[in-house]
């Protein structure tokens, strides 16, 4: 959503009357972004005769929401019935089917590598 940046100025001023501060784009509007997406706007003042001054605002978007998933339930591994008593890690990543992400892909991985021992 895109924030009030008309409210942050505190220091409008006009000798013929009140200043009226606007923004180019609407309070709340949806605005389509990517991580670390900066996106010039335009902060206006307009006195009573017209006349008007500007400043551009730079807003940098950035995703500070985590991924969710839900944890893959406990398993059991069986050893591969050699005499050092090992086993294969299992692929635990391939259990997670309901990963998402509010800003784009969810990547699911793994401390260790699936199938080393």
């Amino acid at each position: 959503m895109f924030p009030n940046l008309a409210a942050l100025v505190i220091d409008e001023a006009d000798t013929c009357g009140t200043a009226i501060v606007t923004q180019s784009t609407a309070v709340g509007t949806p605005v389509n972004i990517t991580d670390g997406q900066v996106i010039a706007y335009t902060v206006t003042v307009t006195d009573g005769a017209g006349n008007t001054a500007t400043c551009p605002v730079n807003v940098t978007y950035e995703d500070d929401d985590l991924p969710t998933f839900t944890c893959p339930t406990p398993q059991t591994v069986f050893t591969n019935g050699n005499v050092n008593c090992e086993a294969n890690v299992p692929n635990l990543a391939a259990l997670v089917a309901d990963e998402a992400d509010n800003c784009g892909t969810a990547i699911v991985t793994q401390s260790t590598a699936a199938d080393t021992s």
